[in-house]
């Protein structure tokens, strides 16, 4: 039987890797990783910035971390954005960005993975255009614009 590619449309991998090291993206043994892709043969995954309720953030952190709690949401989400793209290149033999439909075709057909940068949480938009399009600039695809608590 033929394994039929498929996508995935959430992880947290980005945010766990705040706290895990950059190269969880690529090869941690969390919820997703790029090598966990391809060994599955994945087609596509959508990587979700999260944003951690600020009043639960100490769940966290453990002893010995060399932060204690998490930065404002610009450096967070910077911080995360840099990664996503600095992971990518590392792996680019099997992975690559995609920002449309076309661009997930062309990549498999050049044989590698897609991944989709993506925002959990519409808080950092706070109602400014001007943020959405940074966003976009950024190469953000998919923004859930609620969540579980007040946005």
């Amino acid at each position: 039987m033929n394994q039929l590619p498929f996508a995935d449309m959430h992880c947290d991998t980005l945010e766990r890797s705040f706290l895990a090291g950059e190269d969880y993206v690529r090869a941690g043994d969390g919820m997703q990783s790029f090598e966990k892709m391809r060994q599955a043969g994945q087609l596509l995954q959508f990587f979700a910035i999260f944003f951690p309720r600020r009043r639960t953030w100490g769940k966290y952190f453990k002893e010995g971390m060399p932060f204690r709690e998490f930065p404002e949401d610009e450096i967070f989400y910077g911080e995360l954005v840099d990664v996503f793209h600095r992971e990518l290149a590392l792996a680019s033999d099997y992975m690559a960005p995609a920002f449309y439909a076309d661009e997930v075709r062309k990549n498999n057909k050049e044989g590698k993975a897609s991944a989709i940068l993506t925002i959990e949480d519409g808080r950092m938009v706070m109602g400014d255009m001007d943020r959405l399009k940074k966003l976009r600039e950024d190469n953000v695809r998919a923004i859930a614009l609620t969540w579980n608590d007040e946005n």
